[in-house]
């Protein structure tokens, strides 16, 4: 065989290597940041003995309650110091969410209704 033909086909394999490589590993670092949006999400659906379900969510930005998103103001939804504990407070209720022990408890009008969750 002529040197020069190999050295021709030892770069061109080199070549297609590496841009093989370039290509590969990039969307291997995007594929992770496309899961993160999923798995750093928190959530639970609890069943009050009133028979309305409530899904609740955070993904560490927004607080949903039935898929509607709200944000963590201060004043309308608080959230625990390093807890995963919510407080969302409405003109006729009161919620308080704990997603770390699975519950949730209703308040309104004087009385509470706590609800199991998983």
């Amino acid at each position: 065989m002529n040197p020069e033909l190999l050295e021709r086909q030892k770069w061109s394999r080199t070549f297609v290597l590496i841009a093989l490589g370039s290509c590969l590993f990039p969307s291997l670092s995007v594929a992770d940041d496309d899961f993160a949006k999923y798995e750093n999400t928190i959530s639970m659906t609890c069943f009050p003995d009133s028979g309305e379900i409530t899904q609740w969510s955070y993904n560490g930005e927004l607080f949903f309650m039935d898929g509607l998103p709200f944000e963590i103001d201060g004043e309308f939804i608080k959230k625990k110091s390093g807890k995963n504990v919510f407080l969302m407070k409405t003109a006729f209720a009161e919620f308080y969410v704990d997603f770390d022990n699975k519950k949730q408890v209703a308040s309104t009008f004087g009385m509470k209704f706590e609800s199991g969750c998983f």
